[in-house]
């Protein structure tokens, strides 16, 4: 019986394993250990999500792994959900609020400003570096959209945990 063992920053190489196959080493209180990398907010092992979980980095391709996780879901709920105005209608069902204005260029022309949910707002900067009509969104509201993102993400989780313990005869509270 062979180990490999593996340290990697690689992302293609983190999504080629399993959650079991995942490890992270740390040093937390002047002690190292060792902890296995669970499911949380995403389906597939990321390392975007792992770097976040080990250690609060919040970044852009974590908001856009979480905002493509999402609003795949919403899809499966209603294909309208494709569409960024369904969608948001989606995202503030689930809690979010409108509290930004995003204002689109089209042909080169600005239309005027939409309001739409921070998430919205920071994955439409991310994909639009050519629209300079919006200013850049802070650290902080990366950090705050990341967070609401991830708990939407979570939802889905313990739902299917709860669908899963149902078809095998729990009963579930």
């Amino acid at each position: 019986n062979t180990q490999i063992i593996i340290t990697t920053h690689s992302a293609d190489i983190v999504k080629m394993l399993r959650f079991e196959q995942l490890k992270l080493a740390r040093e937390k209180d002047g002690q190292k250990e060792i902890i296995n990398i669970e499911r949380n907010a995403l389906p597939y092992p990321s390392l975007n999500e792992v770097n976040y979980l080990a250690f609060g980095e919040v970044s852009e391709e974590y908001h856009n792994e979480l905002y493509g996780f999402i609003q795949s879901k919403a899809i499966l709920e209603d294909s309208n959900n494709e569409q960024e105005k369904y969608f948001e209608q989606w995202l503030m069902n689930k809690g979010c609020i409108q509290s930004k204005q995003w204002v689109r260029i089209c042909r080169g022309i600005a239309k005027p400003a939409q309001p739409c949910t921070l998430s919205t707002y920071i994955r439409n900067h991310i994909h639009h570096p050519e629209n300079h009509s919006n200013t850049k969104y802070t650290t902080e509201e990366l950090t705050n959209s990341t967070i609401e993102m991830k708990q939407i993400a979570q939802s889905f989780f313990v739902t299917e945990n709860r669908v899963l313990l149902q078809k095998r005869g729990f009963d579930v509270i």
